[in-house]
C-alpha cells in the first residue's frame, strides 16, 4: 500500500472507528485522513487525542449524520472539496436501536450446549431490538447502518476508482442473518431484528456492489469486528456488568475467539485488508476480527450466505429510493 494513501472513516470518533484511526496512523504515517463523525465536540476530543500521538499527521473532521440522507449529500461535498481521490472508504458507523437483553433465553441457552456458543457469539435471539425512524421518514437502523453509507458511494462516485484503485470495506456483523431479512421489506419495518437484517443487507450490496464497481478499479468487502467495546455493545447491559464479566469473556476465546472486546483487536480485519492485494481477496468472503485466550489479534475469514438475485433486488430498490428521495421541508 502506498504510505501517501487517504482514507475516509465514519463513525470515527469512538470504538472500533477510533480504533482503526489510530491503527492506521500508526502503520501509515504519511496517510492524509478523513473523519466522519456526528458530533462535533466528541469529534474533535478524537483528532486531538491522536494528533497527540502523532503530532506531524494529516487529519482532517468532517462533521455528518449518515442516518440522514440530506446530511450525506451535505457533508459528502466537503469531502470531495478535500481529496481528489480516496483509496480506502471505510463504511463503519452503525447503531444498535434500544437494545434489551431477553434474560429467560439467556438462562434457558446456558443448559443448551448445542446452541451455547452460536447464540452467545452471534446474539442470536438474545436480544429485542426497538427501531426509531427519521425525519426523512426511514427506519433508523437501515438508514445508518445501509442508506447513508450506499448514498455515500454514490456522491463519491467521482473520487472513487479511475487510474488509482479504491477500496470499500463495510462493517458488517456476525449477527447477520438471512432468516430474519426480507427482500420485501429491506428496511425491516415488520421484523423485530433489524441489525441483523441491516446487517445482511451490508453484506449482499457488498458483494453485488464489486461486481458493479470492479470495472472502475473499485472493489469491496465486509468485515466483522466480533463482540467489541463500544457504544453498540456498552448499551445493552450496564458498563459496570462488562467490566465484571471481562475475565470470563477472555477466557471464553478458547471457544468464541470473536470475543475481541478491546476495539483494537476488532480493527484487525479493517487493518489487516489494507496490507492484502485486491486480487487475493474474494468478495464472496466476510473477514472477522478474531483474538486468542492470550490477546493476540488475527484476522479469519468465511464464505457469505447471499443469493445474489435477491442482492441485485435490494441494490435496484436502493437505487429507487434514493432516486424518489425528497428532503422533508423544515418547518422550525
Amino acid at each position: 500500500m502506498d504510505p501517501l494513501f487517504t482514507a475516509v472513516v465514519t463513525g470515527a470518533n469512538s470504538g472500533v472507528g477510533l480504533a482503526l484511526c489510530e491503527r492506521l496512523l500508526t502503520q501509515y504515517p504519511k496517510l492524509k485522513l478523513c473523519m466522519v463523525c456526528r458530533n462535533k465536540q466528541k469529534g474533535e476530543s478524537a483528532k486531538n487525542a491522536l494528533l497527540v500521538v502523532h503530532p506531524d499527521a494529516v487529519i482532517s473532521l468532517v462533521i455528518g449524520d449518515v442516518s440522514s440522507i440530506v446530511s450525506v449529500k451535505q457533508f459528502t461535498q466537503e469531502i470531495k472539496q478535500q481529496f481528489s481521490h480516496i483509496n480506502f472508504l471505510f463504511l463503519n458507523a452503525g447503531i444498535m436501536a434500544n437494545p434489551k437483553v431477553k434474560f429467560e433465553t439467556v438462562i434457558s441457552t446456558l443448559f443448551q450446549p448445542s446452541k451455547l456458543v452460536h447464540r452467545f457469539s452471534t446474539g442470536a435471539d438474545l436480544l429485542e431490538i426497538a427501531d426509531d425512524t427519521t425525519k426523512e421518514g426511514f427506519k433508523m437502523t437501515f438508514a445508518t447502518n445501509v442508506f447513508g453509507h450506499f448514498c455515500m458511494v454514490k456522491e463519491l462516485d467521482d473520487v472513487l476508482g479511475g487510474e488509482e484503485p479504491s477500496r470499500i470495506v463495510w462493517t458488517s456483523s456476525r449477527t447477520s442473518s438471512r432468516e430474519v431479512f426480507s427482500v420485501a421489506d429491506i428496511q425491516h419495518t415488520s421484523g423485530r431484528d433489524p441489525y441483523a437484517s441491516s446487517k445482511y443487507l451490508i453484506d449482499s450490496l457488498s458483494v453485488v456492489m464489486n461486481d458493479k464497481l470492479r470495472a472502475k478499479n473499485i472493489t469491496t468487502n465486509t468485515t466483522c469486528p466480533g463482540l467489541t467495546q463500544s457504544g453498540i455493545s456498552l448499551g445493552i447491559l450496564p458498563w459496570w456488568f462488562w467490566y465484571l464479566i471481562l475475565p470470563i469473556i477472555k477466557l471464553l476465546r478458547l471457544f468464541v475467539p470473536s470475543f475481541t472486546w478491546e476495539p483494537y483487536n476488532g480493527a484487525e480485519a479493517l487493518i489487516w485488508l489494507t496490507t492484502q492485494k485486491p486480487s487475493a481477496l474474494d468478495p464472496l468472503c466476510k473477514y472477522y476480527s478474531m483474538c486468542t485466550v492470550l490477546g493476540r489479534a488475527y484476522t479469519s475469514t468465511a464464505k457469505i450466505d447471499v443469493d445474489m438475485m435477491e442482492a441485485e433486488n435490494c441494490y435496484q430498490q436502493l437505487e429507487e429510493l434514493l432516486r424518489n428521495f425528497k428532503p422533508v421541508p423544515d418547518v422550525s
